[in-house]
């Protein structure tokens, strides 16, 4: 079964066969492909993908009082995390343990986050992404 999503201005799409056999061992669950459809950059007008997710908290509290966030990029041991500093404040926390798929994992890097994982691109888009 092939389905497909669109996040971002990408195309990913989902195989989904029941067993695939990988180096003499039979894996069950999902397998899945991803691929761009696009290498264009969303419009400066739709804002930061990373900002948006961080600002989607800000009418949540956190230990008892409501922030405004904003994006903590670049993390270099975990960059497929959710960060956000407190405007005006030292408070960097993890809102989630991952961005949505589609994120890009450094500011300056087509390489994007996909299922919490950075998808190092080694060839142009838009070629497959590695699962």
């Amino acid at each position: 079964m092939l389905t497909y999503l669109w996040r971002r201005g990408f195309l990913f799409s989902e195989t989904l066969p029941e067993q695939q056999r990988i180096s003499e061992k039979t894996c069950e669950g999902r397998n899945i492909r991803y691929r761009t459809c696009s290498n264009v950059d969303c419009p400066p007008e739709a804002g930061d993908f990373r900002a948006q997710q961080c600002s989607a908290h800000n009418d949540v509290k956190y230990q008892g009082q409501l922030y405004e966030w904003l994006p903590v990029s670049n993390d270099p041991d975990n960059p497929c995390s959710l960060k956000c500093q407190a405007r005006g404040a030292a408070l960097v926390v993890e809102l989630a343990p991952k961005v949505l798929d589609g994120t890009r994992c450094y500011t300056e890097s087509l390489d994007m986050c996909i299922s919490g994982l950075c998808q190092v691109r080694k060839e142009a888009l838009p070629q497959p992404l590695s699962s």
